[in-house]
């Protein structure tokens, strides 16, 4: 088991904050994981652009097919069937709802696992990633050359 801490003996120790709130180590991480929360993806953006204009035309189709089944002869009840099955088969609440809770998942994942997400666009460049450089004096310049 490995120990380590300080202990006194005689006299006592005194603390200074000298930060406290937003301006701490961990109010500043908490503003990091805050505003990753709130970054949208390209990902996203892009099927909330795709949904804007699959929704309507989801709803179209339904009552499309609701028509053409009451105008072929089936009963009222029939076709109405036919319509709302079509609208569950095809609605695309699943997307619109699985990009967000898997981006709140990766990043709360990440966090259980000591990583701060300061950017939700490292996910997507993770899969093209072929190394990883760290920077053993814990600065976080990307542009070392300046």
């Amino acid at each position: 088991m490995i120990k380590s801490g300080t202990r006194i003996i005689d006299g006592r120790a005194v603390a200074t904050a000298e930060t406290l709130g937003k301006a701490s180590v961990l109010g500043q991480m908490i503003a990091i994981m805050t505003r990753s929360l709130e970054q949208r993806s390209v990902f996203e953006g892009r099927t909330d652009r795709m949904l804007r204009g699959f929704v309507p035309l989801i709803v179209l189709l339904a009552t499309g097919t609701g028509i053409a089944c009451a105008l072929s002869g089936l009963s009222l009840h029939q076709s109405l069937v036919r319509a709302v099955t079509v609208m569950v088969i095809s609605c695309p609440c699943a997307l619109g709802v699985a990009i967000p809770m898997a981006r709140l998942a990766g990043i709360s994942l990440a966090g259980r696992r000591g990583i701060l997400v300061r950017d939700i666009e490292a996910f997507e460049r993770a899969g093209t990633t072929d190394s990883i450089v760290f920077d053993k004096t814990g600065t976080s310049r990307a542009d070392a050359g300046s």
